[in-house]
């Protein structure tokens, strides 16, 4: 049985174009065998930008996605320019409620860039949660986000920092489970998730 769905998520065909002829700064296509799965995260609405299907002679032996959320551009500059303005403040030696206001300021917009920052990250960990509620394996092979300090994110398998102290068979093994779930997953966006009412996983 196939498992390609009557109706394919809104931007499915459109983005599955794009990224066809995408390439990574080293001029290398997307892996195949992760491909469904990056088409999956930008439709789900955050912007991937590298990704690997996993290989035993190179990088990781487990698959992985990194993404961050879209439309952070703003918000990331006028939390630069406020903390350059507090710097140069601190310098001049300015008044104590200049400082103030300053300090208040950036924090503020601080707050507002952590909540941008991980918008992209909350739609995919909402996904997971709706697809390991009725999806049950091992937790070494289920897949979660590690995220930085800076508004990206990486999906990944919970034993993919775990893979260089087992042996090359085990390692073997496990790289096609992980590839299998990550495979899972991304059907379960594709046929499941972004099929239901946006509102299920935009809020």
């Amino acid at each position: 049985m196939s498992d390609q769905p009557s109706t394919l998520p809104e931007g499915w065909q459109e983005i599955a174009h794009k990224l066809a002829h995408a390439t990574d700064p080293t001029g290398a296509p997307i892996d195949p065998g992760i491909m469904e799965a990056v088409i999956a995260l930008n439709a789900l609405g955050v912007e991937t930008n590298a990704s690997c299907e996993g290989h035993l002679d190179r990088g990781h032996a487990a698959p992985w996605v990194d993404f961050h959320a879209v439309n952070t551009e703003t918000i990331r500059r006028q939390a630069r320019e406020a903390t350059r303005r507090l710097q140069e403040a601190e310098e001049q030696q300015a008044a104590s409620e200049v400082l103030e206001e300053l300090n208040r300021e950036m924090f503020k917009l601080a707050r507002e860039e952590n909540v941008a920052y991980y918008r992209g990250s909350w739609l995919v960990h909402q996904a997971l949660e709706a697809f390991y509620l009725d999806h049950h394996v091992p937790y070494d092979l289920q897949l979660y986000l590690h995220n930085d300090s800076f508004g990206y994110s990486r999906l990944q398998p919970h034993g993919i920092d775990y893979q260089p102290q087992r042996t090359p068979e085990i390692q073997a093994s496990n790289l096609k489970r992980y590839q299998v779930e990550m495979l899972s997953f991304a059907h379960f966006l594709k046929n499941d998730y972004l099929l239901r009412p946006r509102t299920d996983f935009k809020s």
